[in-house]
């Protein structure tokens, strides 16, 4: 094993993994490894151990972390790639909207769908794994013992904020470094903070992370449901400009300092000293008229 050597870490699970290469969700153009398991997909991230936190790091920048697998046998800075569930409802619905047309107004069987999608990948699939993403994004009927599936864009846009709510709930109920960020940008010093704009703020970053890494529907999400960015993008307007005004306040002040010490000592070195003159200066002073 040598510095190229990838750990990966998996669920403990006696099943074994199968490696299927699946198109990125956001990017179906982009393919990746994805891990499958019976029904269940996982996905392959790799985590370089970059933070703001501030922890030992090597010259390189990059975060220290090596593994010991038993005395003597040690393996430093690997990549380390670790499995996270991954639900096929994203991909399924990303393929469906790049040719939604195909899919609206009628009802189609599992086979007949697999076909219009036309990617040689769905096949190498278990039907259990693509039938339960239809039944959550598409309104089923069943004949003579088959099922048939018809797209539902207001289901699928439903299922999505669902997932965005339990992200935000998420978010705010675990004292996480994504939570502590927004508190910052709503309070810098971490003043009190209105709860109200803390929610929305929050729910803002739960919707930009689930449809920048998942599926790309924010303007259909921000159409459909209130979701108060105007209210929420003007008070952090007013935020801004009054940091701002506070910044130039403060900017002035400093400078007003710094211009009286700066004029107490062109008075101290300008002041004219008085020379004491004695007797005997007198003297000479009137000796010489």
């Amino acid at each position: 094993m040598d510095k190229e050597s990838k750990v990966i870490i998996l669920p403990e699970s006696n099943i074994p993994f199968k490696i299927i290469k699946l198109p990125i969700s956001t990017n179906l153009d982009t393919f990746k490894s994805y891990l499958l398991q019976e029904s269940t997909l996982y996905e392959l991230n790799i985590i370089d151990g970059s933070t703001d936190e501030n922890i030992a790091k090597l010259k390189s920048g990059a975060a220290v972390k090596s593994f010991i697998f038993e005395p003597g046998y040690v393996l430093q800075s690997p990549n380390v790639v670790i499995s996270n569930k991954f639900n096929f409802t994203y991909l399924l619905i990303s393929l469906i909207k790049q040719q939604q047309k195909k899919f609206d107004d009628r009802f189609i069987a599992l086979e007949d769908f697999k076909d219009i999608l036309n990617v040689d990948w769905i096949y190498h699939l278990p039907n259990e794994l693509i039938t339960n993403s239809l039944n959550i994004i598409c309104e089923t009927v069943c004949q003579n013992s088959e099922e048939f599936y018809k797209f539902n864009n207001d289901k699928c846009l439903n299922w999505i904020h669902d997932k965005i709510l339990q992200l935000k709930s998420f978010i705010i109920e675990n004292n996480t470094s994504i939570l502590h960020k927004i508190k910052t940008e709503l309070s810098p010093n971490m003043e009190e903070i209105p709860n109200d704009k803390l929610h929305e703020l929050t729910l803002v970053y739960a919707l930009d992370y689930i449809t920048s890494s998942y599926c790309n529907v924010k303007l259909e999400l921000i159409e459909k449901f209130d979701y108060k960015l105007d209210d929420l993008n003007n008070y952090l307007q007013k935020l801004k400009e009054s940091e701002k005004n506070i910044e130039v306040m403060e900017a002035n002040i400093n400078s007003l300092k710094t211009s009286n010490k700066t004029q107490q000592a062109k008075k101290k070195s300008t002041t004219k000293k008085v020379v004491k003159r004695g007797a005997i200066d007198s003297f000479f002073k009137k000796a010489t008229k």
